[in-house]
């Protein structure tokens, strides 16, 4: 009984619903019942097959014994007595090749079928080079070969036919893998959810953790010890952003002079070495450090140089009175007290982070807030991984969609809407 015989007797629809794993045994059955159903249409075609073989051996045996015949040209004698053993050796090679004894099973046929193909190829191809001038020396016999042959061909392309005709057992085929397919994309579906449940609850753990922490530190910071240490970290802060206010003056006035400077330092001082030149490039190069490194008066009276030169138009600029009145400007900000005050800051900073590392070396507070930053970042780290894997989550749900309607789609084709999926 084929499968459509199972599913509709007498002409009744029978509907079924099944779950996947019932569905695959459905199909693996059917396909067994197809299989069986190929096979033995496969059965007459092997036998017939088998005797013919064993039919062209004795033929081949038979025609090996036939002697030369006495009358022969010499050069047609040189050619047989050549090609005639070669033409029985690759026969008798070829056909002990065939072997029916894997025919039993739809896979073993398949396989049997393609080396029986290569098999009759082979023969083929021995008859047209090895055996092409036997038939003018021994034409009855060679030619009882080869309608052999052909025959051998026939079967082999009726075989072919066999295992190629069978629509239900190609369908049954094709649905049996989309449904392994969507077996594997459920599993798929199921791991990648237990990867998330697993990601999530260690991210709960960490955020009660965090909150844990801030509960801690909180406490921690209540303690008297900590307001000096806050106090310290405040002044830190003013001196850093006093001493950035102040780089950034020297920055801003050397800066808007910069290029004119840059040319008054290569039109003036020309000469290697000149110890002017030297200040100015270094002015030019990093004004704060030239700064820090030259005295005040040195560096005012280089900039009144270079205002003079501008002045009195020893040195051409493209805009004469905005140089001039940066160029004052900067005078002015550059004053003797700046330096000093830059210093001041300076070492008052240094100072301060000095204290405030000897005072915080066993600071209860750092170690808790070092604690706080590397949880934030695993919880950082796990919200990117759950992110990810609900994204991949999202795909497997969208993939099984599709592979559900492709094999809902396969099971109408196959039973005309006796067999459906169950939604689960």
């Amino acid at each position: 009984m084929g499968f459509l015989d199972s599913l509709f007797g007498g002409g009744n629809r029978t509907e079924r619903e099944l779950s996947l794993s019932e569905l695959e045994g459905w199909l693996l059955e059917e396909q067994r019942t197809e299989a069986g159903s190929v096979i033995q249409k496969a059965g007459p075609i092997l036998r017939e097959a088998k005797n013919l073989i064993e039919d062209i051996k004795r033929s081949v045996e038979q025609f090996d014994s036939i002697p030369m015949p006495q009358d022969m040209h010499e050069r047609a004698e040189k050619i047989i007595k050549t090609s005639k053993p070669d033409y029985v050796k690759a026969m008798r090679e070829e056909l002990g090749r065939f072997d029916f004894g894997s025919t039993g099973t739809l896979s073993g046929l398949e396989d049997f079928s393609r080396r029986f193909g290569d098999s009759v190829n082979a023969l083929g191809k021995i008859d047209a080079t090895r055996g092409r001038y036997l038939s003018f020396v021994f034409e009855g016999e060679h030619k009882a070969i080869q309608q052999k042959g052909k025959r051998l061909i026939e079967l082999q392309e009726r075989l072919k036919d066999v295992l190629g005709s069978n629509e239900s057992l190609k369908r049954i085929s094709a649905a049996l893998g989309e449904s392994k397919k969507l077996e594997e994309l459920r599993g798929s579906g199921e791991r990648l959810a237990a990867e998330s449940s697993r990601s999530k609850a260690e991210r709960e753990g960490l955020e009660k953790g965090l909150s844990q922490l801030a509960a801690r530190l909180k406490d921690e910071s209540k303690k008297p010890e900590y307001a000096e240490i806050d106090l310290m970290q405040r002044r830190l802060a003013e001196a850093r952003a006093k001493r950035l206010s102040l780089e950034g003056a020297v920055f801003q006035g050397i800066g808007q002079v910069k290029k004119d400077l840059a040319k008054y330092r290569r039109q003036m001082y020309e000469a290697p070495g000149e110890s002017k030149g030297k200040i100015l490039e270094a002015l030019i190069e990093n004004p704060v450090q030239a700064f820090i490194e030259n005295d005040t008066p040195a560096i005012a009276g280089l900039l009144e140089d270079f205002r003079k030169a501008v002045s009195t138009e020893a040195l051409k600029v493209k805009d004469k009175g905005k140089v001039l009145s940066r160029t004052e400007k900067a005078i002015k900000e550059l004053s003797f007290g700046l330096k000093g005050e830059y210093l001041r800051m300076l070492s008052e900073e240094k100072d301060i982070s000095s204290e405030l590392g000897r005072k915080t070396a066993n600071d209860g507070r750092r170690k808790i807030e070092d604690e706080l930053k590397s949880t934030q970042e695993k919880i950082s780290r796990l919200t990117e991984k759950v992110t990810e894997i609900e994204a991949k989550i999202r795909e497997n749900k969208a993939g099984i969609l599709a592979q559900k309607e492709l094999l809902t789609t396969m099971l109408w084709e196959l039973t005309d809407g006796g067999i459906k999926l169950k939604d689960d």
